[in-house]
């Protein structure tokens, strides 16, 4: 594809940068740089776009929302955009009697939790699946274990989300 084309398309598509911000992270319409990590996305989709593809929009609204998952990721780990927290802090809701609530108060106890099946989880899982619950216990993130298990990033994430909803059913 040559740059001027590539540019069109780019510029022609902006718009699905816009989409993708709105439709799944409406808390970040009016930040720049979450809008310039969508722009990334979608370069990169143009970049890989194959034209035996039928929607154009198909493919790259996916590459825009990972760019953008990918920014973040590095916002929660780098500069500490993370709320922190006392769990004995106060919420603004109230509880029981008039009392304010904590997030203490609010957290299950081990009585609000009627039945956990722990190994019906682990025999659902398979060798790979175990391996990967095994690293993020360890603290692994996700681009560390697909290189661990010589998968993609995305593969793993798709694993990771298996192991989520198994775990729903159990925990």
């Amino acid at each position: 594809m040559l740059k001027n084309e590539r540019d069109a398309m780019v510029s022609e598509n902006l718009g699905l940068v816009r989409y993708a911000i709105l439709k799944n992270f409406p808390n970040f319409i009016n930040d720049e740089d979450i809008f310039q990590s969508g722009c990334i996305g979608l370069i990169k989709a143009v970049d890989a776009y194959d034209e035996d593809f039928k929607f154009f929009s198909a493919f790259a609204i996916p590459c825009i929302e990972n760019e953008i998952k990918m920014e973040l990721r590095k916002r929660g780990s780098r500069d500490g955009r993370f709320i922190k927290i006392s769990i004995d802090a106060p919420v603004t809701l109230e509880y029981g009697g008039g009392d304010l609530a904590t997030l203490m108060n609010m957290l299950p106890m081990s009585d609000d939790i009627e039945f956990v099946d722990i190994d019906g989880f682990k025999n659902s899982l398979t060798p790979l699946e175990i391996k990967i619950v095994q690293f993020l216990i360890l603290g692994y993130s996700q681009s560390q274990i697909a290189r661990r298990i010589k998968k993609s990033r995305a593969m793993t994430s798709r694993y990771i989300s298996r192991i989520r909803a198994k775990a729903e059913k159990y925990i």
